[in-house]
């Protein structure tokens, strides 16, 4: 998440760090931006400053908003069965595990041409280049629609 500390500050110096190191190899970066109601006080400052280490380190940028999955995973759960894994009182309720679960996928989804052979098989370089049409405008869009939750997909896979 780029609204820590540790997220956007180690992130981003790991991030230029491999740019210096491996300039011909491309970077892929998925960071998760803050929520507007968001309990710590500098993560705005935090994704402020580690979007900019975005843009100068990264060759595509798959920006995934805080709210947008959470807003997801509710929807999701709202019309199957209501999402309990890793919402709890401490963490305010939110469904950690099942908005992981919904990043988790839009990133499986993107890099899927890399992993499987076939005809429409090509590597990250490809990717990059075929997704982004000039090196400064590399923030791409993630549009995933889940169609299940964990517990209906686990209750589809036991049946």
């Amino acid at each position: 998440s780029l609204g820590g500390g540790t997220g956007s500050g180690v992130g981003s110096y790991l991030l230029t760090a491999l740019a210096d190191e491996y300039p011909e190899a491309y970077r892929i970066s998925a960071p998760i931006f803050p929520s507007g109601d968001d309990d710590v006080v500098t993560s705005p400052y935090n994704a402020l400053l580690a979007a900019s280490k975005l843009v100068e380190a990264a060759d595509c940028v798959v920006p995934l908003d805080n709210a947008a999955l959470l807003r997801t995973v509710e929807s999701t759960s709202a019309t199957t069965t209501p999402v309990s894994s890793g919402g709890s009182k401490s963490t305010g309720g939110k469904p950690f595990t099942a908005m992981n679960t919904a990043a988790a996928t839009a990133l499986l989804g993107l890099t899927a041409p890399v992993r499987f052979p076939g005809s429409l098989n090509v590597d990250l370089g490809e990717l990059a280049t075929n997704l982004v049409p000039y090196p400064r405008l590399h923030f791409l869009s993630a549009s995933c629609v889940p169609s299940t939750t964990n517990t209906s997909a686990s209750t589809a896979s036991a049946a």
